[in-house]
């Protein structure tokens, strides 16, 4: 099967970094389906790619990148509010987790995207464009109750023709 050169880069350097996520996947399932043990997850995908002429001999490719971070809250869902803001708090902390100083945590999705921008010559990470999280409960079918945050950043390269 097909796995993105771009998309691996990008979930090896989280992989590398981040030991209590469980399960890391090119692409974004419609459904979960998955047992709790599993979660924490990171799904990568392209939202879009753009190629546009940077000389008479080169091409350069522009590409935003959705990583969707899933925390479980269904063994939660019926306990404590508290089990509920744990789990929010887990997510909280994987994707911008901050130190008393207000900096990134160095374990965190948004400090690796921000301090590792050339992530594989001649492959970087666009920190002059906006990196957005974007927080809630993941629109999934009912019976899979998660809490996911969507990360969108943007790669790019130049390549000759």
């Amino acid at each position: 099967m097909y796995k993105d050169p771009i998309l691996k880069k990008y979930l090896n350097l989280i992989k590398d970094n981040r030991s209590d996520i469980k399960t890391f996947q090119i692409g974004d399932p419609i459904e979960l389906n998955m047992d709790t043990s599993k979660l924490p997850a990171i799904y990568i995908t392209f939202n879009q790619q753009e190629v546009k002429e940077e000389t008479n001999q080169t091409d350069e490719y522009r590409m935003p990148i959705v990583m969707s971070v899933i925390t479980d809250v269904r063994s939660s869902w019926e306990g404590s509010g508290d089990a509920v803001i744990d789990a929010t708090n887990k997510l909280n902390e994987i994707v911008a987790g901050r130190n008393d100083d207000y900096t990134l945590d160095s374990k965190s999705i948004l400090y690796l995207l921000r301090h590792n921008i050339n992530i594989d010559p001649p492959l970087f990470t666009d920190v002059g464009s906006v990196t957005t999280a974007d927080f809630g409960i993941a629109t999934r079918p009912l019976e899979e109750f998660a809490i996911q945050a969507n990360i969108i950043f943007e790669a790019y390269f130049t390549q000759q023709r």
